[in-house]
């Protein structure tokens, strides 16, 4: 889990700090895969995170830079979806969290389909 966070942060580096452009297409298929990744890394390993772990920063710094990324693209969904996963990050709900990753992960779909005709 601690080397697919480092990876995803990595790739997240990019888009937060210049937030004030807009994704690509590549960047939107690209983070979508590596939510879905995520994702699917937390369900697999019934990931539990202890609070104040690396893992638990890394978390926090997905969901801001999804915020970041949200405002960049001035999305409500999007941005929703990252106040859902702050908030599962904040009460340490794994649950919560992950449904609100799910929700990013359909409406990076949703924009790759209709913005990208993918």
């Amino acid at each position: 889990m601690k080397k697919l966070l480092c990876v995803l942060l990595l790739g997240f580096m990019p888009w937060s700090a210049h937030a004030e452009a807009v994704l690509s297409c590549d960047d939107i298929e690209q983070l979508g895969e590596s939510l879905t990744a995520l994702g699917i890394a937390m369900d697999d390993e019934n990931a539990e995170i202890g609070e104040g772990s690396s893992e638990d920063a890394a978390l926090r710094d997905v969901v801001l830079a999804l915020a970041e990324i949200a405002k960049a693209e001035d999305d409500a969904d999007l941005a929703n979806a990252s106040i859902a996963m702050a908030e599962g990050w904040d009460n340490m709900d794994r649950d919560a969290f992950t449904d609100g990753l799910a929700e990013a992960v359909v409406k990076l779909a949703a924009i790759s389909v209709n913005e990208c005709g993918g």
